[in-house]
């Protein structure tokens, strides 16, 4: 787990164009000449904006990860939540790093992702966390 927060920690310290291409190169057809940065946050772009359903589903409902985005907006607890979201994604079947995934998400803003949910009055159907 302390490798996977010193990769978040470096991540959450890049700017947020590399991740993109480095998720980008993640997800490019193996074997076809190398894209350009462009086109390489292009395919993370479109990653994301397919899987942007699939992820409010997965993490907007959990109250951890509520309780993580309420509190004080330092590093620390970004890389808290980064952790906590990473968790939640290796949980599930995305298939890429999951550190990636969830530093972007949380550079994008979680409030961003679940407003929706969380400011339409519903309420999570995932038991209290006791973290």
């Amino acid at each position: 787990m302390t490798q996977d927060r010193n990769e978040i920690a470096r991540l959450l310290s890049t700017d947020r164009e590399v991740i993109l291409c480095e998720l980008g190169a993640l997800l490019a057809t193996p074997g076809v000449v190398p894209h350009q940065p462009s086109k390489l946050k292009s395919i993370a772009q479109q990653w994301l904006s397919e899987k942007k359903e699939d992820l409010r589903v997965l993490l907007c409902k959990n109250d951890r990860i509520r309780m993580l985005v309420n509190k004080a907006n330092t590093h620390e607890r970004r890389v808290t939540l980064a952790t906590a979201v990473a968790d939640l994604i290796a949980a599930s079947i995305i298939g890429l790093p999951p550190a990636t995934v969830a530093v972007l998400l949380v550079l994008e803003g979680l409030d961003t992702l679940c407003g929706t949910i969380w400011h339409d009055g519903q309420q999570s159907d995932l038991p209290k966390s006791d973290t």
